[in-house]
C-alpha cells in the first residue's frame, strides 16, 4: 500500500516540507524568510509534490510541527495543514517542532533540542537516543541546559545556536558535540513520528508563554 507523508514545518525563520513513501524519502524543500509564511507555504508545498511527481490525492498523511517556536509561523503551518487535511479527507498529525529537530540531528546518542524563543531565552528539550522525551519543555536561558546533561556522558547539541552552546558547555567539562542535520525539520518530524507513532500532539499551537502584542493602535482623531 502506497503511503506517502507531507511533512510541514514553519515554526522558525527555515520553514520546510518533506514527502516521504513509505522508507522513501521523495523530496524535501527549505525556504529560509523571518516573516510572510503564510504567502509561500502552499507554494512550497505544491513545488515539493511536483518534484516529487505526487498529487495532492495520491497523500495519505499531513504531519505538522505545532511549536513552539514562532507564534505567527506555528498558526500558518498548522492551519495550511488543516485546510490541505480537510479539503483531501485525510489525516493530520501535530507533532512537538523540538522532536523534529532531535530527529534532523539523531546519531544514535542523547540529544538537547533547542528553538529560539525570540526573547533571548530558548525552548529546551532533552531526549534519549532512542529519540523518547527525557524531559518536559524549558523555556530557559543557557544556564538551563547544562542541567539537563547527565553527568559522563556526551550528548548532542541541534538547533539553534548548536555551535554557540556546544561551546558554552565544553568549558564547563561536558562532553557535547554539535549535532549535524541530515535532513529538513520537516523530515524529521516524520522521522520522530515513525519512532512514536503513537505520539501525538494537539492540533493548535504549543505555546509556552502568551503571544507578546505590540502597542495598541490608536484610532484617528474624528
Amino acid at each position: 500500500m502506497t503511503n506517502n507523508i507531507l511533512a510541514i514545518e514553519s515554526s522558525s525563520e527555515t520553514a520546510s516540507v518533506a514527502i516521504m513513501n513509505n522508507d522513501r524519502i521523495l523530496a524535501e524543500k527549505e525556504y529560509k524568510s523571518q516573516y510572510g509564511h503564510a504567502s509561500w507555504l502552499i507554494i512550497l508545498v505544491q513545488d515539493l509534490l511536483q518534484e516529487a511527481c505526487v498529487n495532492f490525492s495520491d497523500l495519505s498523511q499531513i504531519i505538522v510541527g505545532v511549536g513552539p517556536g514562532s507564534f505567527t509561523g506555528i498558526r500558518v503551518g498548522i492551519a495550511a495543514a488543516k485546510g490541505l487535511g480537510l479539503s483531501l479527507g485525510i489525516d493530520v498529525k501535530g507533532i512537538s517542532s523540538l522532536g523534529g529537530v532531535a530527529a534532523s540531528h539523531a546519531k544514535g546518542k542523547s540529544v538537547i533540542s533547542l528553538i529560539s524563543s525570540r526573547r533571548n531565552t530558548y525552548f529546551i528539550q532533552a531526549f534519549d537516543m532512542n529519540l523518547m522525551p527525557v524531559s518536559g519543555i524549558i523555556d530557559g536561558e543557557t544556564t538551563e541546559i547544562a542541567q539537563l546533561v547527565v553527568q559522563g556522558e556526551e550528548i548532542d547539541i541541534c538547533g539553534y545556536n548548536a555551535d554557540g552552546i556546544t561551546s558554552y558547555l565544553k568549558e564547563r567539562g561536558i562532553q557535547a558535540v554539535t549535532g549535524t542535520s541530515h535532513s529538513s525539520q520537516a523530515l524529521g518530524l516524520i522521522t520522530y513520528s515513525l519512532h512514536h507513532p503513537h505520539l501525538e500532539e494537539k492540533l493548535e499551537p504549543l505555546y509556552l508563554a502568551p503571544p507578546i502584542l505590540g502597542p495598541k493602535k490608536q484610532k484617528p482623531a474624528s
